[in-house]
């Protein structure tokens, strides 16, 4: 999947064309959005995935796992997790 191709990536192919565990997140709507806790676990698992092979000091990687703990603690708490 080529994100620029993608709908809401300036472009018009829908996600659902496409099975994938990060999908959820990358179609999310700009703002005032959620994910539920048991997509935040699927998410969160594929995240550290992708990035399991990055540089440890990479920022980007810093960042997704960030977002994967969130997302593991909205998991355990059984809570939504909201993106503003």
């Amino acid at each position: 999947m080529n994100l620029d191709e993608m709908e809401g990536f300036d472009a018009d192919i829908p996600f659902e064309n496409f099975t994938d565990d990060i999908i959820p997140l990358l179609n999310l709507s700009d703002s005032d959005s959620y994910l539920m806790p048991e997509v935040c676990q699927t998410v969160a698992f594929k995240l550290r995935k992708l990035t399991q092979n990055w540089p440890d000091d990479d920022m980007d990687k810093m960042n997704d796992l960030y977002l994967a703990e969130g997302m593991e603690l909205a998991h355990q708490q059984n809570e939504p997790l909201g993106f503003i």
